[in-house]
């Protein structure tokens, strides 16, 4: 409906270099920012792969981080969540991934819509193609100061990213509980 909130998430590849990079999200008078934890820059799965460039993971973490961090925002509205990674996308539209990781973080964002009565959707966009996904990719690489050259009006403070959000980045796991969990905290 025309009342849809647009928000819009970027994530950045991990780096063993690079401690600014992470996860950025922007909706309104909304922002939020997570760096990645040592654990996404340095570690692997059980299968060897690294959680640095698990891209399509890191994507679907921001649909998350938009319904998590900004739940009182998003609470009985329709909200598009805007990405780049089509992977991301087609995941979210199919509900799961062949990937335990992601499934559980498609999962999580669900649950989390679900229980603020929040009509969640995951689209595609190109990248930096307009001022919010150039917002959000600037956050996810750390670039605060373009984010807010771009931003209308004054700054808000950040959003609160739920403490069980940054737990399970610190060390992710596959998880069937994790969006009960988050709405259990921000509840």
């Amino acid at each position: 409906p025309a009342w849809t909130l647009e928000a819009y998430s970027d994530a950045a590849g991990g780096s063993m270099t690079n401690r600014r990079l992470g996860l950025g999200a922007v909706c309104g008078d909304f922002w939020a920012y997570v760096p990645w934890s040592r654990c996404i820059n340095f570690e692997r799965d059980e299968s060897g792969k690294s959680f640095s460039g698990k891209m399509s993971l890191l994507e679907m973490l921001g649909p998350l981080l938009v319904v998590s961090a900004g739940a009182a925002m998003c609470e009985g509205q329709p909200v598009r969540v805007w990405v780049d990674n089509s992977g991301a996308v087609h995941i979210w539209q199919k509900g799961y991934s062949p990937c335990p990781y992601v499934t559980s973080v498609a999962r999580a964002a669900a649950v989390v819509a679900r229980g603020i009565n929040c009509k969640l959707d995951v689209v595609k966009i190109t990248r930096c193609s307009n001022r919010g996904s150039i917002m959000a990719d600037a956050l996810s690489k750390g670039a605060l100061q373009k984010m807010v050259s771009l931003w209308t009006g004054p700054l808000p403070d950040a959003a609160r990213v739920p403490r069980v959000l940054l737990k399970w980045l610190g060390n992710p796991v596959p998880s069937d509980t994790l969006g009960e969990e988050i709405l259990a905290e921000i509840l």
